[in-house]
């Protein structure tokens, strides 16, 4: 029998984005309540960017992140074959134009 070793569960912080341990009732990092897990798939999300590559993706995600607006990334894979080509960058409706303004200022 063989057995595979689940990779554990990623908790974040909605208020900051800092990673979290399942058992923080308060955020370390900002102070915001942690009192429900919020499956990211249902909460209202928004393309922000999409980079022909992850590396690039991940660099905005970490900025975006230290600058206190949570981001994360949806990988591009076509017809789950898994040939990955590209990375969308989201974040929360609420960030929008706190993601956007910050954009603007690291283009210009």
């Amino acid at each position: 029998m063989n057995l595979q070793k689940e990779e554990p569960e990623e908790y974040y912080c909605s208020g900051c984005g800092i990673g979290v341990k399942a058992e923080d009732k308060v955020c370390p990092n900002c102070g915001a309540q942690l009192d429900k897990v919020v499956d990211e798939s249902e909460e209202e999300a928004v393309v922000i960017k999409i980079f022909e590559n992850e590396i690039e993706a991940e660099l905005l995600v970490t900025t975006l992140k230290s600058n206190g607006i949570f981001a994360f990334i949806q990988r591009e894979d076509p017809a789950a074959m898994g040939i990955k080509r590209g990375a969308k960058v989201l974040v929360r409706k609420i960030h929008e134009e706190d993601a956007v303004k910050f954009l603007r200022m690291l283009n210009s």
